[in-house]
């Protein structure tokens, strides 16, 4: 029980999917500028952060499990007994698909655009999540992506990845 991968998986996915996004920015965002914070700076501090944090928090895990000795399984504390409960649950599952979701959006995105890319994307999350409602999914999802659209372009004035479809 004592430092089982599954207690330690979502910290291993953070840092793979960090190494990904560091690999993927320069691919995505070009820095032509001569100044040392261009427009790589934001998008890459942030997934250093989400590096740091998540070898803190693997860490941290393995710090505390190797302090939990117990006698008998019966003396489970409540966090043990929830994260047994998680990973009999579909959560892991759950989000390696939320994952994968986002990484066909990033590559998708460039050949059928932002907005088609964005309005899928949150349709399969709320599906995953247990929507069920398919008006609600459809309101909800043009919503989000017509807000989303609107502050990008005319708030901050980014140029939107346009594609194929839209």
């Amino acid at each position: 029980m004592v430092g089982r991968l599954s207690s330690f998986l979502p910290q291993i996915i953070m840092i793979g999917f960090g190494v990904l996004l560091l690999y993927i920015i320069p691919m995505q965002i070009n820095d032509v500028s001569e100044v040392a914070i261009g427009p790589r700076f934001f998008p890459t501090a942030l997934v250093y952060l989400i590096i740091v944090m998540s070898v803190i928090s693997l860490l941290l895990s393995f710090i505390r499990s190797r302090k939990v000795i117990r006698s008998k399984e019966d003396k489970l504390d409540e966090e043990q007994q929830l994260e047994r409960a998680f990973a009999k649950s579909k959560g892991y599952k759950q989000v390696a698909i939320t994952l994968l979701a986002l990484i066909a959006w990033t590559i998708l995105m460039p050949y059928i655009g932002f907005v088609v890319t964005t309005f899928l994307l949150m349709i399969s999350l709320m599906f995953l999540i247990g929507t069920s409602n398919l008006m609600k999914m459809l309101v909800i999802s043009s919503l989000f992506t017509i807000l989303l659209y609107a502050v990008a372009n005319y708030l901050f004035h980014l140029a939107i990845q346009s594609g194929i479809i839209f």
